[in-house]
């Protein structure tokens, strides 16, 4: 419980349910567009579970992609919870 430890693989936990999370509030009556900022980011990352030290640089451009169009959603997504956990994840 140190300040100067990394997550490490415990931290890989925290996408699946992440993901369960965000599938589990439907968007239809919503203008949010969070699900189609996860779905990019899930298909960007699909096939990995944890990055390997040569697909960081994949890895992180997939993450700042997702967290530019988590941005662009602010606005709209004010008060969505998948909204929310999705920044809080990132």
């Amino acid at each position: 419980m140190g300040m100067g430890r990394g997550a490490g693989r415990s931290a890989l936990g925290f996408w699946p349910t992440l993901a369960f999370l965000l599938c589990s509030f439907p968007a239809a009556t919503s203008p949010c567009k969070i699900l189609k900022c996860n779905s990019e980011f899930w298909s960007a990352t699909s096939g990995s579970h944890a990055p390997a030290s040569d697909d960081t640089p994949e890895f992180c451009a997939a993450l700042r992609s997702y967290a530019l169009c988590t941005r662009r959603t602010a606005r709209t997504c004010r008060g969505d919870l998948a909204y929310h956990s999705a920044v809080h994840g990132i």
